[in-house]
């Protein structure tokens, strides 16, 4: 008996880039942007396919522009690691390290380098002082080549926010508020079955892949780990499934994956103000309590997108799809969180 083999990743969105998905209104947005020499951040949750859309932003650049672009994956860079980020861009340009530039910070760095470069930064470090200096020279470098046509451009790719995440009381950086903000939405449903279709041919019928969005909204990790979990199975033991959505999380193993053992540690375990209030508004949403409106200039409804919980229903906040709703809903049951502080929680995040 031939072993069918399963076309879908459940570790990663990758792609070749014939398989790629269309995202041209979001590339189109940042091209924009960068030439008119803005700083951009593309703000997103995890498995939200940021990396893939870099590689994507980074192809169509290298492919229509006559300059240099470099991608820089910063997230692996371990804590506390001390990092000369002039000698890595050195590196990254290929240049021959200069001793003369030992005592340069990188804004001076840049400074001396002639031709523009894009850099597409993929996530920080883990490791907060060494981003908010890395921060600090970048803010340092966009202020000392203010209205010069061919400065270094950063496009950086995180969830977190980088204006929300350098406003404190005297931090030398203050707000990170040079960059233009875009946020990476989650797939359409023409988004979700090209991808399937892309992946898997014929292998799914029409009214399988209208039920996978369904219950995804086009989540891109989930998308695929589903896909992934169903495609071995009968046509009766898909639809069986995609009808009992306890039945899917259950027997999928979805409240092990990496995003919802995320989801559900910062909301349930992460006991600051900031996670007890997004708390109260998915408490609030889940219960049908009064309407929150989606305000994103809101730090708590900000804050809750980025979680990857929270997302826009005709300017209302709803939870982001419904696997999440379920798996949040059954931890509310289970929570020491009650129904009864909810209101008056509810009635301070209204703008």
């Amino acid at each position: 008996m031939q072993t069918m083999t399963n076309p879908f990743e459940i570790n990663s969105l990758e792609l070749n880039e014939n398989q790629a998905i269309n995202r041209d209104d979001i590339i189109d947005l940042v091209l924009v942007a960068i030439q008119r020499n803005e700083y951009v951040s593309i703000l997103a949750p995890i498995q939200t396919g940021k990396t893939f859309f870099l590689q994507q932003l980074d192809r169509t650049i290298k492919k229509n522009w006559n300059i240099p672009c470099y991608y820089i994956d910063l997230k692996n860079y371990p804590s506390n690691a001390q990092i000369n980020f002039s000698q890595l861009y050195a590196q990254i340009l290929g240049l021959s390290w200069d001793n003369q530039w030992d005592d340069l910070s990188l804004d001076l760095f840049l400074q001396k380098i002639p031709r523009q470069r894009i850099f597409l930064i993929d996530e920080l470090t883990n490791d907060k002082e060494l981003n908010i200096s890395f921060l600090y020279q970048v803010r340092s470098y966009f202020n000392t080549v203010a209205g010069n046509s061919n400065r270094h451009i950063f496009v950086f790719a995180n969830t977190i926010d980088l204006v929300d995440y350098t406003y404190q009381p005297n931090n030398p950086v203050s707000a990170f508020n040079i960059v233009m903000t875009f946020y990476l939405p989650d797939f359409s449903e023409d988004q979700v079955s090209s991808l399937i279709r892309l992946k898997s041919g014929d292998h799914f019928a029409d009214n399988i892949i209208k039920q996978i969005y369904d219950v995804t909204f086009g989540h891109p990790f989930l998308v695929q780990y589903l896909c992934h979990y169903l495609y071995p199975l009968s046509e009766k033991e898909t639809n069986d499934t995609l009808t009992d959505l306890d039945r899917l999380i259950e027997k999928s193993g979805m409240e092990n994956t990496a995003p919802v053992r995320y989801l559900t540690s910062e909301l349930f375990g992460n006991n600051t103000d900031d996670f007890r209030n997004i708390l109260s508004l998915v408490s609030a949403i889940i219960n049908e309590a009064k309407p929150v409106p989606y305000v994103i200039s809101n730090p708590v409804i900000r804050q809750g997108l980025l979680l990857g919980c929270i997302r826009n229903d005709q300017n209302n906040c709803a939870i982001r799809n419904p696997i999440f709703q379920n798996i949040i809903a059954r931890n509310l049951g289970l929570s020491a969180f009650t129904q009864g502080n909810v209101s008056s929680s509810v009635a301070d995040l209204q703008p």
